[in-house]
Formats: structure tokens, C-alpha cells, sequence
């Protein structure tokens, strides 16, 4: 039995493999768009002969306005804060007329008695042992 199995699944290996080529070569495996373009290599600039002092102070330079310009841009993201104003009291003139006082309205409901208690619940029928010693289905012999 077990020669079987081996020789199903490596008819099934086959099969998959010849599935995907004859798919692979009908369809074709093709990107979605062009291919991508290598870019050319950068030329590296030219190598100044500049004395260490001046190339430290040009990095330190940078590195200043690189700080500045971070700044400035949190500080726009920022929002400005909340003026405290003093709050507006309006003045008002006293009423003259006088409304009398309203007395709130009561609505009178009917008196409902209480609904009456459910009736108690008669339990379910279950079905009876049978009688004859096991409890199985099994009627094969």
C-alpha cells in the first residue's frame, strides 16, 4: 500500500510541474510595467585641497544651519498658545414685568395591578432506557 502512495504523489508532483509551465509559458511571467532602470553610477566631486581648519569650520557651519532650519520647522508645526482673554460679562437690565411662578402639572396615571405569575414549567419528556442492558446503536452483529 505503501508503493501506492509514493507512486500517486509523485504522479501528482509531475502533473503540478507540467501544470505550471504550460500556464508559466501561455501566460507568460510578466511585471506589471516596464523594466527598472539602473541609474548611472555618481561621480564623486572633486577633492579639494583645503586646509583641516577650514574643512572644520564649513562642517561646523552646516551643521548650524541644519540645527536652525529643524528648529523653524517644529516651530511652525507648533501650534501657537492660547491667549488668556478676560471673560465678557454682559450687562443686563433688570425686568421689569413679573411672570407669575408656573406650578408644575402633574399627569394621574391609572393604577394597573401586576400582571399575574407565570405558570410553573412542566419539564420535558426524556426518553426511557431501553430495557434490555446496553444503551448502544450499534446493530451491525
Amino acid at each position: 500500500m505503501r508503493r501506492d502512495l509514493v507512486v500517486m504523489g509523485a504522479i501528482a508532483a509531475v502533473a503540478g510541474i507540467a501544470l505550471a509551465a504550460l500556464l508559466t509559458a501561455s501566460l507568460g511571467a510578466r511585471s506589471s510595467g516596464a523594466p527598472a532602470l539602473l541609474k548611472p553610477a555618481a561621480e564623486p566631486p572633486p577633492a579639494k585641497t583645503a586646509s583641516p581648519r577650514a574643512t572644520l569650520a564649513e562642517a561646523k557651519r552646516a551643521q548650524a544651519q541644519r540645527r536652525r532650519q529643524q528648529s523653524r520647522a517644529r516651530r511652525a508645526r507648533q501650534s501657537p498658545p492660547a491667549q488668556a482673554t478676560a471673560p465678557a460679562i454682559a450687562e443686563t437690565q433688570p425686568s421689569t414685568t413679573t411672570v407669575p411662578p408656573q406650578q408644575p402639572t402633574q399627569t394621574r396615571q391609572p393604577v394597573v395591578s401586576p400582571a399575574p405569575a407565570p405558570q410553573p414549567v412542566k419539564p420535558l419528556s426524556r426518553p426511557t432506557q431501553p430495557k434490555g442492558g446496553g444503551g448502544s446503536f450499534d446493530d451491525s452483529g
